[in-house]
């Protein structure tokens, strides 16, 4: 073999890819386990990721909060058991249920390691013992995650790296190839165990969260030969547009629910036109997670009608808020937040800045940004991933929460990264010899580094608008079959494109569009899953909604998969596991009438 396109070598028992909740309890618990480790995080650990956009908490039942927290004030009547039920059907019983009997018996300890690091950083996370949750921020929880990397020394950190593909020989996963960020360095790690951690992926241009969540880990998984599958469901929050100093901030959707009384609300929604966009008063009462899609149901629907005149927008107007509602309101939301946010801020925007505007202006254009991607790698109770040797935890999963997340998404990270840590390093302990060089790795290296010498082709930034253009016209909040079918076929060439794109600089350190070109590939993947998905489930379901299949379709309970066979991408279909919780024949003309059908018989389940 002549000289090696990687520059080094790096063996482990386990291997992790993820640098946040999922990943730092992952690597910590196989390290408990005896196994050695190494973790490699596409930023900082603990300062980057989508984890660092935190601006609420997490919470767990109040049964496994007595009996693993030592919290006797917590609720009683929230036990396992109805936690278990309202993830399932908030999932509208797409949930893989084994999926969700681990995720209700495994938070508890999981949650119990991660208060463990909150005692050593400080206490950073608020108690509200009653509720059995935790108040938390971006800046609090990544120092948590580094107080718990710091507790257990021997995790060997590979920072501002990022996977680029699995290694994989006859069906086993030994081994991830990465590349070193500021140096350019191509890093083959050699492993008996690889957990996937590496959060979700977004395919719009108007995001609530940082603008690299990619779906790395995910499209690793699948192009490795593994199984996706939910990757039509996102979850949407209303989200500033403009002006671009504001945009990305939930800080007004936030601000509505902590308003003083007053005569009218704090601001009416329109769409483009100036239509006021009401959500009934029979959803007024809702105290769970279901209010988001309630709102997305009623806000999404308002502006599709006007969307290729207007785009993705809505309008908070505050009108009728005086100055004087307008101050209280702001003081709500600082003495809300105080201790989880810097004074005056809120993850960056500058409170009395958005204030004066609003004060000023009366409008926000506001739009519905993607929080949270409810697809991703398909896993058993262990967190396998369908291929020897190959784990996946938190947002990188499907089969949680189905249609709708209606549970926490960082107490799913951290109880999915407990079990896939102690599951990698039981199977990495029973592997006692090395692994040799791989023999497609040299192969895997030269596609690495290929852009580096593309010609002809357009800039990696243009074909990411291009892609982020066609997901925001045929794929976002409200599809029909015209829009899906337009935003595969500009997604399709898109991926097509990749081979030909060009590089203005050929420097391998710290070379953003290289990184550009390279993770490219990923979001392609994710986004013809999700397409393809969305064009077979001719139905509406949690936050799937179509204008032209209105109803949700009890012929519909099915989970939609992807995987690469022949180069190509299979879609198909599959029940979701049952495990006691029964999937009934029931359908609903829409989305809204199907929460208010599920509230009335599961009264007492939200909280």
């Amino acid at each position: 073999m002549g000289v090696s396109k990687v520059d080094e070598v790096i063996r482990t028992d386990v291997l992790v890819v993820g640098g946040s909740g999922a990943g730092v309890m992952a690597a910590t618990t196989a390290l408990e386990s005896g196994a050695s480790v190494a973790l490699i995080s596409k930023g900082m650990v603990g300062k980057s990721g989508n984890a660092i956009m935190i601006g609420g908490g997490f919470g767990i039942d109040g049964e496994s909060a007595r009996e693993y927290l030592g919290i006797d004030e917590a609720d009683p009547s929230s036990t396992r058991q109805s936690l278990f039920e309202r993830t399932v059907w908030n999932s509208f019983y797409l949930s893989d249920q084994n999926i969700v009997r681990q995720f209700v018996d495994e938070s508890g300890p999981a949650l119990r390691k991660l208060l463990e690091w909150d005692a050593l950083s400080g206490k950073q996370l608020q108690l509200n013992a009653r509720g059995s949750s935790w108040g938390s921020s971006g800046l609090g929880f990544g120092k948590v995650l580094r107080a718990g990397i710091k507790a257990i020394p021997g995790v060997e950190l590979h920072e501002d790296t990022i996977a680029i593909d699995l290694i994989v020989e006859e069906g086993e996963v030994i081994g991830v190839l990465a590349l070193e960020v500021y140096s350019g360095r191509l890093l083959a790690f050699l492993a008996h165990s690889v957990v996937l951690a590496t959060g979700g992926h977004q395919p719009y241009s108007l995001k609530n969260s940082i603008s690299d969540m990619t779906g790395d880990g995910v499209a690793l998984a699948y192009r490795g030969g593994a199984v996706i599958a939910d990757m039509e469901f996102y979850l949407y929050l209303p989200t500033i547009a403009a002006p671009k100093r504001f945009a990305g901030s939930i800080l007004p959707f936030i601000l509505s629910f902590l308003a003083g009384p007053g005569p009218a609300p704090l601001y009416r929604v329109t769409d483009a036109s100036g239509k006021e966009l009401v959500v009934p008063p029979e959803f007024a009462s809702i105290r769970s997670k279901l209010r988001k899609l309630v709102f997305i149901y009623y806000w999404g629907l308002g502006p599709y009608s006007e969307f290729r005149k207007g785009g993705d927008a809505i309008y908070f107007d505050f009108s009728d808020a005086d100055d004087a509602r307008l101050d209280e309101s702001f003081a709500a939301f600082e003495m809300s937040y105080i201790g989880r946010q810097p004074k005056g801020k809120y993850n960056k925007i500058d409170l009395a800045e958005l204030k004066d505007f609003i004060r000023r202006e009366k409008r926000l254009r506001v739009g519905l940004g993607n929080e949270y991607s409810m697809g991703g790698v398909a896993i058993d109770e262990s967190m396998r991933a369908g291929l020897h040797g190959l784990y996946a935890a938190g947002e990188t999963t499907s089969g949680l929460f189905g249609a709708f997340r209606g549970g926490d998404g960082l107490t799913e990270m951290l109880a999915q990264g407990y079990r896939a840590g102690y599951s990698a390093a039981a199977r990495a302990k029973g592997r006692a010899r090395a692994i040799a060089f791989p023999s497609e790795l040299e192969g895997l290296a030269e596609s690495a580094l290929a852009p580096l010498s593309g010609r002809g082709g357009g800039s990696p930034f243009a074909a990411r608008r291009r892609l982020e253009t066609a997901a925001d016209l045929g794929f976002n909040v409200v599809r029909n079959q015209a829009g899906l079918e337009q935003a595969l076929a500009e997604t399709l060439a898109v991926k097509a494109g990749l081979p030909g794109l060009e590089l203005s600089s050929k420097s391998r350190a710290y070379n953003l569009e290289w990184l550009e070109a390279l993770t490219l590939r990923n979001l392609c993947a994710c986004n013809e899953a999700g397409i393809r998905a969305a064009l077979l489930r001719k139905e509406s379901r949690g936050c799937h909604l179509r204008s032209d299949y209105p109803a949700v379709d009890p012929d519909w309970a099915l989970k939609i998969e992807a995987r690469l066979e022949g180069g190509a991408m299979r879609i198909s279909t599959r029940s979701p596991i049952v495990e006691g919780m029964p999937i009934p024949r029931i359908g609903s003309p829409t989305v809204a009438a199907y929460i208010a059908d599920e509230l009335r018989k599961e009264k007492g389940h939200a909280r």
